[in-house]
């Protein structure tokens, strides 16, 4: 019960509002610890999926998958980089297929053919993309790239940003390439899981602050339509503690986050607004007792004949004529 009313007190308290009390308040601290439970929530029914994913990078599956992209480079094929000049030894165009293992997901359907077509011999063109069904296409000076979400092609200059010195591309530098980056990006991931709280802490203790910038405005005109002028920094201040609410918002946005349709567009400032109007009530309704009238003696012989000249104003009358 303590909880609940404590809870209730941190929603909703006019008078720390109303007297200013909150300008003179731990403002950090408050908004700190206000973010400390916020992230802890939020990780909290985030651990299956982190599990699920720290599974994946350390099972033998990852392996697997190394494996499967180090077997794409063919045994013999050395490609030659000079001053941005590409160069083969193989005959081209010279295609390197999509794994067959990678085409059983959902998605394997609509994969192109090859992931990689090396052709020296003319500049890459758009339709290149679908005759030769490929993603990737290496041309002499250039490294081409079909992005089938948008429907576009980009094409990078490789002579442009190549360096003096020149390279051969074997299977055995490819190969060596991939185990170490393989390796790096394992452990960088781990690390990120490890460190995913604090990061997320950051995040939000940064992004919040940077929204009050502009829900100051609003707290500001909740706070004027109730009659009470606040400067633009207490109206900020005044927002780091109104942030509960829109914040448990926030939250089911996240439990819910499955769900495309939950989170609706300025609905977080709407419940800030609201909140702003809840704790800055009119002035009336503060609870203020209105002044009770103290009867006296004279006050009641007053009324008294006040009522007898009411009841009976044709004895008054004849008195006066007599």
């Amino acid at each position: 019960m303590n909880i609940l009313q404590s809870i209730q007190r941190i929603i909703q308290r006019p008078k720390f509002f109303t007297s200013l009390e909150f300008v003179q308040g731990r403002t950090i601290r408050f908004y700190s610890l206000l973010i400390l439970i916020f992230t802890l929530v939020s990780v909290a029914i985030s651990l299956p999926g982190a599990f699920r994913f720290v599974e994946i990078i350390t099972s033998q599956d990852w392996q697997n998958q190394t494996s499967i992209i180090i077997e794409l480079y063919p045994d013999e094929l050395e490609i030659r980089f000079t001053e941005g000049i590409v160069s083969t030894n193989a005959e081209e165009p010279f295609a390197i297929a999509f794994p067959e293992s990678w085409r059983t997901h959902e998605e394997g359907a609509r994969m192109p053919e090859n992931i990689l077509v090396i052709d020296t011999m003319k500049s890459i063109a758009l339709e290149d993309f679908a005759t030769k069904k490929t993603m990737l296409i290496l041309g002499k000076s250039t490294l081409g790239f079909w992005d089938e979400e948008e429907s576009s092609v980009s094409i990078y200059d490789l002579e442009s940003k190549a360096e003096s010195e020149s390279f051969v591309l074997t299977k055995t530098e490819y190969a060596q390439f991939i185990a170490q980056a393989s390796s790096v990006f394992q452990k960088v991931l781990l690390i990120g899981i490890l460190f995913l709280p604090v990061f997320l802490y950051i995040a939000y203790w940064v992004s919040y602050l940077v929204y009050l910038l502009f829900g100051a405005c609003i707290v500001w005109i909740a706070a004027k339509i109730r009659g009470y002028k606040l400067s633009y920094k207490n109206a900020y201040k005044a927002g780091l503690y109104l942030l509960p609410i829109p914040l448990v918002y926030d939250f089911f946005v996240v439990l819910l986050s499955d769900f495309p349709h939950v989170r609706v567009p300025f609905l977080f400032t709407a419940f800030l607004f609201a909140m702003t109007l809840r704790n800055f009530p009119k002035e009336n309704t503060l609870g203020v007792v209105a002044p009770v009238e103290i009867e006296t003696a004279s006050t009641e012989a007053v009324r008294e004949a006040e009522v007898t000249i009411h009841d009976s104003p044709v004895e008054v009358e004849t008195k006066e004529k007599k």
